[in-house]
């Protein structure tokens, strides 16, 4: 007997079970990649030329950029992070960056921090005129990196749609007896 007439047989006894888990897959999935912005943030703060930081653990550390979308107010900026005791922290631009987008607002992921230990840490912006701030809406945002997660929660929304539909299609073509 070949494996779709046996797969066609018993098609309400695999979809249904298939279709439950793969919804609840799906909705775990969903709930989960919604939180993981908050679950890794460090820090949220107004733009201004120096920022005190204080990191309760070593490891890497991504710098976003919030603000309208198409503002040029971050146009020429770069970003410095020092220890309390004087030394940069090491840096590097993001090449494949890391973005939100909404109807009015962007955050953009330009550059990872190593922090070595930790501490306080200042962070400066140069290229902001002296004493200017930034108004609410421009941000600057610490993050614990989480892209590999987030692909990983992609791929799992993505593979249990995939089975959701194919086992809810599965049940119809059963039950109409086609």
């Amino acid at each position: 007997m070949p494996v779709w007439t046996v797969i066609y047989k018993y098609a309400l006894w695999i979809s249904i079970p298939l279709f439950l888990i793969s919804a609840i897959l799906l909705g775990v999935c969903i709930q989960t990649i919604a939180r993981l912005g908050s679950k890794n943030l460090i820090v949220s703060m107004p733009l201004a030329g120096r920022q005190q930081i204080e990191f309760s653990q070593p490891g890497t550390v991504s710098l976003f950029i919030e603000g309208p979308l198409f503002t040029t107010k971050f146009a020429g900026l770069s970003y410095e992070l020092v220890s309390d005791n004087g030394r940069p922290v090491k840096a590097s631009p993001v090449w494949l960056r890391t973005y939100r987008t909404g109807l009015s607002d962007v955050k953009l992921e330009i550059m990872r921090f190593i922090i070595p230990s930790a501490g306080r840490y200042t962070l400066y912006v140069k290229g902001l005129a002296e004493g200017e701030k930034g108004e609410d809406q421009y941000r600057l945002t610490l993050m614990r990196p989480h892209r590999a997660k987030t692909i990983g929660l992609i791929a799992g929304i993505v593979l249990s749609a995939v089975i959701l539909i194919a086992s809810l299609v599965l049940s119809i073509l059963r039950m109409t007896g086609r």
